[in-house]
């Protein structure tokens, strides 16, 4: 980095603006997206993790609930 980010992030960084799960997620719907899972840190400090799919579109998975490689192969998405 930078002599300039290092002062930046020193003093503190740039402010931010914390959202809840719900102005999350209702943020995505009106935007024609569908909440498939989310995870919380609980209330603690933390990153919460969300999975979202376009409504318009959603992704069919074959028997087996793994998304298919053009080979036929499954592939991990990294989603439960």
């Amino acid at each position: 980095m930078s002599l300039w980010h290092d002062m930046i992030d020193w003093l503190g960084g740039y402010p931010f603006e914390v959202a809840t799960p719900g102005e999350i997620k209702a943020f995505a719907e009106t935007r024609g997206l569908r909440q498939l899972a989310v995870k919380t840190c609980g209330g603690r400090h933390g990153c919460n993790e969300f999975v979202f799919e376009n409504a318009a579109s959603p992704v069919s998975e074959p028997a087996g609930g793994a998304a298919s490689g053009v080979d036929g192969a499954a592939t991990n998405q990294g989603y439960p």
